[in-house]
């Protein structure tokens, strides 16, 4: 195990009974065929169950299966003694987010939910599924003597660089965002390569406290073949082996069988390409484009093999894997071709030397370039070259043994609880405007604050209304002893009464609060605990949304929860990522910023103060729970305004903050972005969604499996079968469809 970091104290500690652990992942041997993050945690579940401890999985797609059916994994893993959960659909408010955020939600919920309790949980940092449950750990919500080891793999940035790929839609950013969050909250991060903490640290990702390099468990039911092999005189067959993307070398190798001389190929029976594949025809394509019908021996794919059938076809006699990624951490590929003896090469880039003993690697390693390959292939089918095996690094057995040892050494402690004596004082600035009939409900919600440290004021943007007036006055009076402001100005819009509500405040904090909200018994008291835990400068929240007049008591029949992501100022240029105006603010940044800017009948100001916060270096946090009711009406802001105004008020932060013409070009992504959801919006699901052709192929969905995938996925989520009926009533039945194959091809496609 090679330390890159001093251990804390964190991991000293003495050794414990066995740990109950939880391992969530996306991806697991069973329902998923073969997988680098699904052969990793389920050697380490394995592992973990043969020392003793009690092991529980979280399969994170829920009904998501390739092969065989859900029953019969759960029966398999219980086999082997180990819990195999399926996470369930969303049973609450039908989700408004992006799938990332909605995916990292139903973790949390289940989590929260579920009966047992867990000392250890691991998880990938792949797709950020712990996001909303790690925010929760660190505000002292839930999860207080549980730790949190992510174990890294594949970042999807990093899997975008080694593709040559550029972000293909704002969920991108979105899921950059929420893997280097779910690195930076963790207690610990385990990385099977130093080449993955050091290329994270030359993109300045927040790494936890402590963190280390420990190889990955051995792959599980794999037989070590170590000095039982027997080895031919002459290879005769090249296999690639891995993925069939271009990150994994496709066109190297292409490039460098093309530079192969005749008297190479008389010793070449047949090229192999044996991986998964989300586009086979389009794959197919590829090499027939590529070889160009130069190559003088048969072509074969071979897509469908698990992992246990590609480490067989290997093992036999004359072939030779070739490994040649451009970019790579830890790949099973390797250490399997190194368990079982059998022949390989592989490129000499990211993780893979690590895994090579050090006497081993000239043999067997080549630069990622074509010559230096084609030379590496020559070599290996001369008429007289004798594949002699590499050895692994380290002794399996061992490694297994560390990861038994951290499981048992990590701190369970909970941090220092706060007391209530050093919570700040909250000045609650509420904004009315001629709707009497929903303020007096929204004060008496702050009546009933479990909280009783704040104040509230009240400005009333220029009412007319004679109701709206008696209102106004019999509510000042039955609130007059407790002091709470009331303040009747005339009509300025938003921005301007909520600055003047905030001029006559006192507290430490500012909450802003609109007549349409409904704040719940223990908002204040969540936002002022979770401020003094992680010393935020803004909070935001989740918050339901309902489409008819309601009460507090009636919360369980909100239709519909909206779920902020946090301070990625990225996403923030395209979406308001970071909350809504119901939030926490501390009232001397509201000050540094300057507030509100007062625009007059343009929206957004909430998007734009947030993104302004952000750049200036403000702490903005989610809390990870639903603390308000929003009552929508067809006259609200957020379901009115003028779409090319509006934003060319939340980009003006980024126009005036960012350097030399930046501000401009992300305005002008911006402007392009707009322009796409425009183009699109009678054709998609949700508008984090584009159409794009590259996902599928049409003659995929003649496949009575996809077609099963895309269609019963979306209609068993109790989220996305809300949203089908609604598109279905709205748009007919072929916009719905191909909206639901849009949606399922990508849901399907990435896994």
């Amino acid at each position: 195990m090679t330390s890159i970091a001093p251990l804390s104290s964190a991991l000293h500690a003495e050794i414990t009974d066995k740990r109950r652990v939880l391992l969530i992942s996306p991806d697991i041997e069973g329902p998923v065929r073969n997988g680098g993050i699904g052969t990793a945690f389920t050697a380490l579940a394995r592992a973990l169950k043969s020392q003793g401890h009690d092991v529980t999985i979280l399969y994170t797609l829920g009904t998501y299966i390739e092969q065989g059916t859900m029953d019969g994994w759960v029966r398999q893993y219980k086999k082997d003694g180990i819990r195999f959960i399926p996470r369930p659909d969303n049973d609450g408010p039908s989700l408004t987010a992006p799938m990332p955020r909605i995916n990292s939600w139903l973790v949390y919920e289940w989590l929260k939910n579920c009966d047992e309790t867990f000392d250890v949980i691991y998880y990938p940092e792949w797709r950020g599924e712990t996001y909303y449950a790690l925010l929760a750990r660190k505000m002292g919500l839930h999860f207080q003597n549980t730790a949190f080891i992510v174990v890294t793999h594949s970042p999807s940035v990093w899997a975008q660089e080694g593709n040559n790929k550029l972000p293909s839609s704002p969920e991108d950013l979105e899921t950059e965002f929420l893997e280097r969050q779910c690195i930076a909250l963790a207690d610990h991060m385990v990385s099977p390569s130093v080449y993955l903490i050091n290329w994270m640290k030359r993109r300045n990702w927040v790494l936890p406290e402590t963190y280390e390099a420990l190889p990955n468990c051995a792959p599980a039911g794999l037989k070590s073949a170590i000095g039982s092999r027997k080895f031919p005189t002459a290879l005769n067959e090249i296999v690639f082996f891995g993925r069939l993307e271009e990150r994994k070398g496709l066109t190297l190798l292409c490039k460098a069988l093309d530079r192969l001389d005749p008297a190479t190929w008389t010793n070449i029976r047949q090229v192999t390409f044996l991986g998964k594949s989300s586009h086979e025809l389009a794959f197919k394509k590829l090499i027939e484009k590529k070889t160009n019908n130069n190559w003088p021996v048969e072509i074969r794919i071979i897509t469908n093999m698990d992992r246990t059938q590609a480490n067989t076809y290997l093992s036999q006699p004359g072939r030779l894997a070739v490994i040649a990624s451009l970019s790579e951490n830890s790949p099973y590929s390797v250490m399997e071709c190194l368990l079982q003896e059998t022949a390989f090469i592989a490129s000499n880039i990211g993780g893979i030397p690590e895994l090579i003993a050090q006497q081993d690697q000239s043999r067997v390693l080549f630069e990622p370039q074509p010559q230096s390959l084609a030379e590496c292939l020559t070599k290996c089918f001369e008429t007289r070259f004798s594949f002699k095996p590499a050895k692994l690094s380290f002794s399996p057995d061992d490694i297994a043994k560390k990861w038994s040892e951290l499981t048992q050494k990590i701190d369970l402690s909970a941090p220092e609880a706060l007391s209530k004596a050093e919570l700040p004082r909250i000045s609650v600035c509420l904004t009315h405007y001629e709707r009497p009939h929903l303020l007096g409900e929204a004060l008496n919600s702050l009546f009933q604050q479990s909280y009783k440290n704040f104040e509230v004021i009240v400005v009333d943007d220029g009412s007319v209304k004679q109701s709206s007036k008696e209102c106004l006055n019999r509510l000042s009076k039955h609130y007059e002893e407790l002091e709470w402001k009331f303040i009747r100005s005339t009509n300025r819009y938003l921005g301007a009464a909520r600055n003047l509500a905030a001029s006559h405040a006192t507290g430490e904090y500012l909450m802003f609060m609109d007549d349409d909200n409904i704040a719940l018994p223990h908002e204040l008291e969540t936002y002022a605990r979770c401020a003094r835990q992680v010393d935020a400068d803004i909070l935001t929240c989740p918050f339901d949304i309902y489409h008819r007049d309601i009460s507090a008591h009636e919360k369980e029949k909100a239709e519909y929860r909206w779920l902020p992501l946090g301070a990625s100022p990225s996403l923030g240029v395209f979406y308001n990522c970071f909350g809504d105006a119901n939030a926490l603010i501390r009232r001397s940044l509201f000050e540094k910023i300057g507030g509100f800017t007062e625009d007059y009948g343009i929206g957004h100001e909430d998007w734009e103060f947030f993104a302004a916060a952000v750049l200036h270096g403000g702490n903005l946090q989610v809390v990870p729970e639903s603390l308000f009711l929003y009552r929508a009406s067809d006259s609200g802001m957020l379901l009115s305004g003028e779409v090319e105004r509006d934003h060319s008020r939340n980009i003006r932060p980024y126009v005036q903050n960012t350097p030399g013409q930046m501000g401009s070009a992300l305005a002008y992504a911006l402007h392009l972005s707009l322009e796409m959801r425009g183009a699109f919006q009678q054709g998609q699901l949700h508008q984090n969604t584009p159409f794009n052709p590259d996902y599928f192929t049409w003659s995929d969905l003649l496949k009575p499996r996809f077609f099963k995938q895309v269609l019963s996925g979306a209609l068993r989520n109790r989220t996305l079968r809300q949203k089908f009926w609604k598109f279905l009533r709205e748009k007919g039945l072929w916009k719905t469809l191909q909206a639901v194959i849009i949606y399922g091809t990508r849901k399907v496609t990435r896994h």
